[in-house]
């Protein structure tokens, strides 16, 4: 298997689709955002860094939470021990890093996190390198 498994939206999870959607239904992310995905969107490189006592569904938490700024985020989880989660998202939300490195750093596996502008586009903007299928 792959160094990284590549997470993407709710309709390419398969079997995780259910558990993503029983962490959102149960309140494990008891938040209300706006993506703002629009024109003024800025692209942003987040950072989670998993405890040894993460489990699947912190993981599934944060994606989710990930998902909730940008349904088109990039989520790469680093398959060691303790995972890695490495996200690039557009969003216009004002103060996004602080908001969601508190939000992050809430879900109980999480152990520290961070938040950047990106220092490449992220897919789908100008400027983003050209994918090939």
């Amino acid at each position: 298997m792959s160094t990284f498994a590549r997470l993407r939206s709710k309709r390419g999870f398969g079997p995780l689709a259910s558990a993503l959607a029983l962490a959102t239904a149960a309140g494990a992310v008891a938040f209300t955002c706006d993506g703002g995905t629009g024109t003024d969107a800025v692209a942003y490189e987040v950072s989670v860094d998993f405890t040894e006592s993460s489990t699947q569904r912190d993981i599934d938490t944060t994606s989710s939470l990930l998902q909730s700024y940008d349904p088109d985020t990039s989520y790469l989880l680093q398959e060691t021990f303790p995972p890695i989660g490495r996200a690039t998202l557009r969003t216009s939300v004002a103060g996004f890093c602080e908001t969601v490195v508190r939000q992050l750093e809430a879900v109980a596996g999480v152990g520290t996190t961070s938040c950047q502008l990106a220092t490449t586009p992220a897919a789908g903007t100008r400027g983003a390198p050209a994918h090939s299928p």
